[in-house]
């Protein structure tokens, strides 16, 4: 199972609600077009809270993020 860690903003970075769950599908391997339909947003939005924690956490792309979400123990796998 893949989770969140709430203390995101230890690590430095906040992240919001929105954004975390975002990342979190992220780390499962769903698509953007997936992202929006599993919360009920439009893609463009998805696309939004994405770049925004890919910004955050100074990642190049989705995938870099996650893998640096992990590292940092943002994103645990259980």
């Amino acid at each position: 199972m893949i989770g969140v860690s709430a203390a995101d903003n230890a690590k430095g970075i906040t992240l919001s609600p929105r954004e975390k769950e975002c990342l979190l599908w992220s780390a499962q391997g769903k698509t953007v077009d997936d992202i929006a339909s599993i919360v009920g947003i439009s893609t463009e939005t998805a696309r939004i809270y994405i770049k925004r924690f890919i910004n955050k956490m100074n990642a190049s792309n989705k995938t870099h993020a996650v893998a640096k979400a992990i590292h940092m123990g943002i994103v645990s796998i259980n």
